[in-house]
């Protein structure tokens, strides 16, 4: 089986895309996989690193360099910067009618053959619900649509291409810009409305769903599935403004952050922001 991978990311973060495409292709040792990068002013060194990575896995990366500028106007907020509205453009610059979308503050520790395997023929994408939300009518979004998160993507490229979902999300950002608290993810959740398919929290293990509180929230998922994504996450997303590589940090999957970036060339990298 070979396997679409889409990743955006911009200087800020090309460490963390180190560790997130390491433990990817560590954890898939027999899957083909084309991995895309979608970049915005990363450096010749910090390329560098990333295709050895990539050749240690004997895998080529295809770089595709953004012009983020488009994207100056739309909201951000938080730790968001410009690069999380890449994955807008991936219908258009990718000639694939079916990819996997990861977000850099992740770590891959199983197989995503599965994952990839589902069927989505009839829906703009396949996600992980983001539970607690509330804000339906701000996003004019139906009262009985689930809201997912952004991280893990599984995209119908064709369906959302046919149906020009991108620039729809686009235009919906710029006019509403009081609505989006959470940038491109409020804008596609406001554009799909519920016409996405529900995938189990495994492949996409929250931070909220890690938290004591979790079963106080509205959510599709069960105790167990929450359970099972806890014992057995094929995917385990830093979510929040707080993440690992942050000395405060205490997520308890913290370790495994460390663990596959002293595997990579920025094992000796230290962000600027490593305390906030």
């Amino acid at each position: 089986m070979s396997i679409n991978v889409v990743f955006s990311v911009d200087e800020n973060y090309i460490q963390h895309l180190g560790v997130a495409l390491y433990s990817l292709l560590e954890n898939n040792p027999d899957t083909r996989l084309n991995i895309y990068i979608m970049c915005s002013s990363l450096t010749e060194k910090a390329l560098k690193k990333i295709d050895k990575i990539a050749s240690a896995f004997d895998c080529e990366i295809n770089n595709i360099e953004i012009n983020d500028d488009r994207f100056d106007n739309l909201v951000k907020g938080h730790h968001l910067t410009n690069a999380t509205y890449f994955k807008l453009l991936v219908p258009e610059l990718l000639d694939v009618d079916k990819v996997l979308f990861l977000d850099a503050d992740l770590v891959v520790v199983d197989s995503i053959q599965e994952l990839y395997s589902t069927n989505i023929k009839e829906y703009y994408l396949a996600a992980v619900e983001d539970p607690g939300f509330n804000r339906h009518d701000e996003l004019k979004m139906d009262l009985s649509s689930h809201y997912f998160n952004a991280g893990v993507l599984l995209f119908n490229l064709k369906k959302m291409r046919d149906e020009d979902v991108s620039k729809r999300v686009i235009t919906f950002i710029e006019k509403n810009p009081k609505a989006i608290k959470w940038a491109d993810q409020c804008g596609l959740n406001s554009i799909i409305d519920g016409q996405w398919k529900m995938l189990h929290c495994k492949y996409n293990l929250l931070s909220t769903f890690l938290r004591m509180d979790q079963r106080h929230q509205k959510s599709c998922y069960s105790d167990s599935e929450i359970e099972e994504a806890k014992e057995k996450p094929i995917v385990i997303h830093y979510t929040g403004s707080f993440k690992p590589w942050h000395f405060i940090n205490n997520h308890p999957y913290r370790s495994l952050y460390w663990t596959f970036r002293d595997r990579t060339p920025f094992k000796r990298y230290f962000s600027e922001r490593i305390f906030t």
